[in-house]
């Protein structure tokens, strides 16, 4: 299982011949009895570039996971693209072009762990970034905000525990 949390970089210059997006500012949302995160935005190279703490505080047979892009409208955000809801379990089941690239990405950079179970413990993730073309194309340009929220199931309702919201433009 995956636990994906705060792993997009985004950056507003060329670098290696990439598109970086320009990424204005990161905000967290946690339900703090099951996870503690740290996540900041680091320069590097020019680029920033995203670095995550996570403490998970109990262990959760199956995390759910779900990827969102909306537009900023005047004085609110529309929705523009969701993706699939999947469960971390069954991640190489992947068919979302976005959800299959967080998860593949997020292994080279920290300690994530793709075991089912979600144990208890400390991950992390450094340096995390990834390039525009990795997002969906068929955006016009302006302002955005990418959601990536994970869920558990709790009395038969989905109950979030975590979303990492990225503010930028494109």
């Amino acid at each position: 299982m995956k636990v994906i949390a705060g792993i997009l970089i985004i950056v507003g210059a060329y670098y290696a011949n990439a598109k970086f997006l320009d990424m204005q500012r990161l905000e967290v949302d946690i339900d703090p009895k099951y996870i503690k995160v740290s996540s900041h935005l680091q320069k590097v190279d020019n680029l920033n570039v995203v670095n995550l703490d996570l403490d998970v505080l109990q262990e959760e047979t199956d995390i759910q996971y779900m990827a969102t892009v909306f537009k900023e409208n005047v004085d609110h955000y529309e929705l523009v693209y969701k993706s699939e809801l999947v469960s971390g379990c069954t991640h190489d089941q992947i068919n979302d072009p976005i959800l299959k690239f967080i998860f593949k990405e997020s292994e080279k950079y920290g300690n994530i762990t793709q075991a089912c179970p979600l144990k208890v413990g400390h991950y992390t993730l450094r340096g995390f970034k990834i390039d525009s073309d990795d997002l969906p194309h068929h955006l016009p340009s302006g302002n955005y905000r990418f959601d990536f929220s994970a869920f558990i199931k709790m009395n038969g309702f989905l109950h979030e525990i975590y979303t990492d919201k990225y503010y930028y433009m494109s």
